[in-house]
């Protein structure tokens, strides 16, 4: 079945999104809606987070990555295409002048060339139906640093980059967005990376 699972921003303990977590699962009550599975500090943790993040997603899971987590979100959406259903980020720092990180850490985690990569149009057709990305008008990154050409996005007007899995503008867009997700009758076209 369905599951959520939130991946927190660096330095933030999984406690941090408890409360998101209780009025998420007040609306979906039949969806189990699992915390970070830990704090992340360092870049030495990413590659093991997603990998004992693999090991808990279903076949339908929906990510929720709050600023960096939200680049973790993007990579595990690539790295575990038939698994991933959507993948929202709230806040993420991913727009154009932030890419060439983004692809350098993802081409760290999977081994893949940057020319294929950036070559592989199939790949962000993928990403463009099942992100989501939510940035904040006052937050200390940038707005347009959250937004990506092609991705669905929307810029709430009240959260600020530290309370912003908490504010009620954000919990209700991300209800929004999961009962898009959860309607949808079929499964999306999973196209399989070329790298």
């Amino acid at each position: 079945g369905t599951s959520i699972h939130f991946i927190g921003g660096t330095g933030a303990p999984p406690s941090y999104y408890a409360g998101a977590r209780s009025e998420l699962q007040s609306r979906f009550p039949g969806i189990r809606i699992e915390l970070p599975l830990c704090t992340l500090w360092h870049a030495v943790q990413f590659r093991s987070y997603l990998r004992t993040l693999a090991l808990q997603l279903s076949d339908a899971s929906i990510l929720i990555g709050h600023s960096f987590g939200g680049i973790l979100a993007a990579i595990a959406s690539i790295l575990y295409p038939k698994r991933v259903r959507a993948a929202i980020l709230l806040d993420a720092p991913l727009n154009n002048e932030h890419l060439p990180f983004f692809h350098r850490f993802t081409l760290r985690m999977l081994g893949a060339d940057l020319d294929r990569l950036r070559k592989h149009e199939e790949l962000d057709q993928q990403l463009a139906r099942i992100l989501f990305s939510l940035a904040s008008r006052h937050s200390i990154i940038p707005t347009e640093g959250c937004l990506l050409p092609g991705i669905q996005s929307r810029i709430l007007e009240n959260p600020t980059h530290g309370n912003f899995p908490h504010q009620t503008e954000t919990i209700e867009a991300i209800g929004k967005i999961l009962e898009g997700v959860l309607m949808r009758t079929s499964r999306i076209e999973e196209i399989p990376p070329k790298l």
